[in-house]
């Protein structure tokens, strides 16, 4: 392969400004050789003009641009992304979103090369900005890293199938072919979380690694799960009940907890409820210190520019 990674920034109605601080967060990348794809899903006004004289100044010549006369939903387009790659390893991006420094995606390839693995995340750093004021929150999602920490499949599962402590989607990399396998289960019946496909995945037994390490800076507020729409939650809970579906249907070991989180009560539901609030009081009692470990200069720097 020609590069070490492609990454797909994926835009619909976009804040320009904002799309421009994502891709520096991607070219000032070092150690790495990357291939950027900017995947648009029928914004009203996409400018790509102004995109293609961005790259041009900035002297990117890696780069494709795809487009979409309408708009298909997340799902689509980062499919049409991620065909676009040349590279065997993918990173999706939203515009907001920034790549935490200038080495992880050096650090991040290099540990899925060294460990073999097709699926990988790191920790996301979590802001929001008004005006010149910016706000960083002591998240994790997932809220439970040990049986990451602790390559633990079984728990891995239990915690994302049973839990639904999900990995923050904007975190994942992965593998090309795999993650166009997935998505082609999903496409048609899960329109806008793309990352239902890696519950598809944690299913089947694919393993996932963790790098203990901040991969991006996520702008908390700004993306479909963490907007605070009822609209929005609505269609992700939508698109979620149409992967159970999927996982139900396909039977194995978690069948009942499927039909379980479809609404379907069966004698297990207290045993379930009561596994799920005893997890919940678990992560709420642990202490955290993500802020602490964060280096806000890092980000006031990318965000000036």
């Amino acid at each position: 392969m020609k590069y070490d990674c492609t990454v797909v920034v994926v835009t619909y109605n976009s804040d320009l400004n904002k799309l421009y601080s994502t891709l520096l967060s991607i070219i000032k990348q070092k150690n790495i050789s990357i291939q950027i794809v900017v995947s648009d899903d029928g914004s009203f006004n996409f400018e790509k003009e102004s995109l293609e004289k961005w790259f041009e100044k900035n002297s990117v010549l890696d780069y494709k641009i795809v487009t979409s006369e309408i708009n298909t939903g997340t799902v689509k387009n980062v499919i049409r992304g991620v065909k676009a790659a040349d590279a065997e390893i993918v990173k999706s991006i939203s515009p907001g979103d920034l790549l935490y420094d200038e080495y992880v995606l050096y650090k991040i390839v290099s540990f899925m090369k060294k460990e073999n693995l097709k699926l990988a995340f790191g920790k996301g750093a979590y802001y929001s900005q008004e005006d010149n004021n910016i706000r960083l929150y002591d998240f994790c999602n997932p809220k439970d890293l040990e049986p990451y920490e602790a390559k633990n499949k079984l728990k891995i599962q239990k915690n994302y199938l049973l839990y639904r402590d999900y990995v923050l989607g904007a975190l994942f990399v992965t593998n090309k072919m795999l993650l166009l396998d997935y998505l082609a289960k999903i496409d048609g019946l899960v329109k806008y979380a793309e990352d239902c496909s890696v519950i598809m995945m944690i299913a089947d037994g694919i393993e996932i690694g963790f790098l203990d390490e901040f991969l991006i800076w996520y702008e908390y507020g700004s993306g479909i799960s963490t907007n605070g729409s009822k609209v929005w939650a609505e269609r992700i809970r939508n698109d979620n009940n149409n992967c159970f579906k999927l996982l139900y249907n396909a039977g194995g070991p978690y069948k009942d907890v499927f039909a379980w989180h479809l609404g379907n009560r069966s004698l297990k539901t207290f045993w379930y409820k009561l596994q799920c609030k005893l997890h919940n009081k678990k992560v709420s009692l642990r202490k955290t210190n993500y802020i602490q470990e964060m280096d806000i200069e890092k980000l006031r720097k990318q965000l000036e520019v």
